[in-house]
């Protein structure tokens, strides 16, 4: 009986320890439905009885893709490293030379020279993650195939500018009448100025609801987790620097 119920131990043993990975390595899908770019309008330069005016409709949502390290070993809480690349792209259209009667508004071309990706100003963001996370449930208790958890932890956010009123007035802050200067001259001068611009770049924080599921001696695990993200790297004509996304994935768990 003895000898049997050592078994039956070493069994249940062998069974819980493959079932908690030491780590994990996935990657994921970050999808943002709910973000919104706010729309901006109005005239970027003036002169000579003429105006350049600006006109960037509201767009909303970001698709994006991310890579996750987490580590399972710690007693009490999980950590996790994540990187996290979301973008969208949204319209901005010029009204030149005055924005009157009888003249067309003028998309802005904004060629990427990137296969499949629209040839419009894109909103880049990047946020790199470490988050620490409690289990709030196990499930089933001894085994604990699947658990669900809440967290929180920093962010190291970098996102683009938008091309809005107020960043292609600055842009075009040099921008003479005389001669009145070409559509081509005016979009290539703002396609610059977005491109120099770089990556807004600062500290933040975020918190995370999740679940992750890892079966039981196959080295393999499924997460999806919320992420509510307190950035403050977006650009200032935003109305909130916050932004949530989700992480549907996979990964290696050893």
């Amino acid at each position: 009986m003895k000898a049997m119920h050592w078994k039956v131990l070493a069994l249940v043993g062998g069974i819980t320890a493959s079932s908690h990975a030491l780590f994990g390595l996935g990657a994921h899908w970050t999808p943002a439905p709910g973000f919104e770019i706010p729309s901006s309008e109005g005239v970027l330069a003036e002169g000579g009885g003429q105006s350049i005016r600006i006109l960037q409709p509201t767009a909303t949502g970001l698709q994006g893709f991310g890579v996750k390290l987490w580590l399972d070993f710690i007693p009490v809480v999980d950590v996790e490293a994540t990187a996290n690349v979301m973008w969208g792209a949204y319209d901005v259209s010029l009204l030149y030379p005055d924005g009157g009667a009888g003249h067309d508004t003028i998309p802005l071309n904004f060629d990427l020279e990137v296969p499949f990706v629209e040839g419009k100003p894109h909103l880049a963001n990047v946020a790199l993650d470490l988050s620490v996370l409690y289990p709030v449930l196990k499930f089933p208790p001894m085994v604990s195939i699947a658990k669900i958890y809440v967290g929180a932890g920093l962010t190291y956010g970098m996102t683009t500018a938008v091309l809005d009123q107020e960043f292609g007035k600055a842009a075009l802050s040099n921008v003479t009448f005389s001669p009145i200067p070409s559509e081509e001259e005016i979009s290539e001068q703002l396609i610059d100025a977005i491109v120099n611009e770089g990556f807004k770049m600062g500290m933040g924080a975020h918190l995370i609801l999740g679940a992750k599921v890892k079966p039981p001696v196959i080295p393999l695990a499924v997460y999806a987790n919320l992420k509510y993200y307190f950035l403050g790297t977006l650009p200032d004509s935003f109305d909130s620097s916050t932004l949530m996304a989700f992480e549907l994935g996979a990964g290696l768990a050893f």
